[in-house]
């Protein structure tokens, strides 16, 4: 197993599709890394992380939405072992896909 936060991000374009748990630590991971890249979360305005990436009606510095899927099927598929937020039902919620760069920062 691989601890990617162990490692800089600073020279390679990351792909993020994280627990939602782990939204703020990834972002803060590409910040400190100076890195870019895109992530990948579901559009929940009451999660944790939501007033990280937005504040007064807009993503946050280094954020830019490239695109939003309004309610689709088959995006996040559960954990086998129950132990997911995403098990038991086919999840219902728009899914953003988000640039981060944070190389000029």
């Amino acid at each position: 197993m691989v601890d990617a936060f162990a490692y800089s991000w600073c020279r390679v374009n990351v792909w993020l599709v994280s627990p939602p748990k782990l939204v703020i630590k990834a972002i803060e991971h590409c910040k400190v890394s100076k890195a870019q890249g895109i992530i990948i979360i579901p559009k929940w305005t009451s999660a944790i992380f939501w007033p990280y990436i937005w504040s007064n009606g807009c993503f946050v510095q280094g954020l830019k939405l490239l695109y939003e899927y309004k309610n689709p099927k088959h995006f996040f598929v559960g954990c086998p072992f129950g132990n997911s937020v995403f098990s038991g039902e086919v999840f219902k919620g728009n899914v953003l896909i988000i640039k981060l760069d944070f190389r000029r920062f």
